[in-house]
């Protein structure tokens, strides 16, 4: 038999209802990636007594867009999978509602959260990854500062709001939405956390070090799942031992669900990362080490110039002025240019010397 993926998951299942008694790992890293879809400026749905379908946001966004990437640097296998799973039994009627969607450059956020029904007792809260919103963008850029991003605070503030004590949980999240899917599991309180049946961390990136003061303990029905080739969920203050999972492809590639390998209900796993993922997670890491925070903010700063250079609210739109974004990079000052120099360089070195280390365990 052959390897399995996502794709032959969703047709494997497909006549079988989704209930709390079957939602496995598999099925959240499906629904983890259901917010980078956009339907609230067709269908608002802020409101808890306005609902959704999961069928008919994909109907939605297939009748404006068509079969098309969700972004710059979203693959067309996440709308297909998408598409696909809401022809079934098992995902198409799940009904989302309560909506939570801010983008705003004067904050340097972006986030996305709603609520799926999933049976009369139980309720999935979906944490919306990074979409394809320069402001997105700049708001991961800005996690170098070391400082609590403001779609944390808003991820609490969403699961404090939605929090009834009648209903259990599920918590799904993948990479931004996985950093705060994990952020909110350990900050919340112990009241809201009892009612959580499962919460799930797809490939989500590290903390602030101020941030892990309770993560010492991982209880069991929290789960981080990366993939063997893993950069995204390596990055930055990482306390949480992950499951790893095989892949195909290598590098940033793996950070797509769709290319974990499944068989029955789960992922398939494997006992570490690839020597690639190790050799290069460990070189940014150790260079991110190195710098202060003025070091930091002229980065972040001369990164915000650039992304900012043409006023393209998204990452589709800025690579169509390749030109200005060109531009901006020339403008920008002396010490700017040495500091994406050195960035290079010093990853470059910190590259090779891991490259020889491995070569000698």
């Amino acid at each position: 038999m052959g390897k399995t993926y996502i794709k032959q998951y969703i047709e494997n299942y497909k006549d079988i209802k989704l209930t709390s008694s079957n939602f496995n790992e598999v099925d959240a890293a499906i629904l983890s990636t259901l917010c980078l879809i956009d339907v609230s400026s067709s269908i608002p749905f802020e409101k808890s007594n306005k609902t959704i379908t999961f069928k008919k946001v994909l109907e939605i966004q297939i009748n404006k867009h068509g079969l098309s990437k969700l972004g710059l640097l979203l693959p067309i296998s996440l709308t297909k999978t998408l598409l696909q799973a809401s022809l079934t039994k098992r995902f198409g009627n799940l009904l989302l509602h309560d909506l939570h969607k801010n983008v705003s450059e004067k904050l340097l956020t972006q986030s996305t959260f709603f609520t799926i029904d999933l049976d009369k007792d139980t309720k999935i809260i979906i944490f919306g990854s990074t979409d394809d919103t320069v402001v997105g963008w700049l708001e991961n850029i800005n996690l170098l500062r070391n400082e609590e991003p403001t779609c944390n605070k808003e991820a609490i503030q969403y699961l404090n709001k939605s929090f009834n004590k009648k209903y259990k949980y599920f918590l799904v999240g993948h990479s931004k939405g996985g950093f705060e899917c994990a952020y909110t599991y350990f900050k919340t309180s112990d009241e809201i956390r009892k009612n959580i049946i499962k919460a799930y961390d797809f490939d989500g990136p590290g903390f602030s070090s101020k941030s892990t003061n309770n993560f010492n303990v991982i209880p069991d029905n929290f789960e981080f799942i990366c993939p063997k080739s893993s950069y995204v969920g390596r990055m930055f203050n990482q306390p949480i031992k992950p499951k790893i999972v095989k892949a195909k492809f290598h590098g940033l590639l793996q950070h797509n669900p769709n290319t974990w390998r499944v068989k029955n209900n789960h992922f398939v796993t494997t006992n570490k990362f690839s020597k690639l993922s190790s050799v290069n997670i460990n070189a940014i890491n150790k260079y991110l080490g190195t710098l202060n925070k003025i070091d930091k903010d002229i980065l972040i700063n001369a990164t915000k110039k650039i992304l900012l250079s043409s006023n393209d609210k998204t990452l589709t739109d800025l690579a169509k002025h390749p030109l200005k974004v060109l531009k901006q990079s020339h403008k920008l000052t002396k010490q700017e240019k040495i500091k994406f120099r050195n960035a290079r360089r010093s990853i470059f070195v910190n590259q090779i010397k891991e490259l020889f280390k491995s070569t000698k365990n």
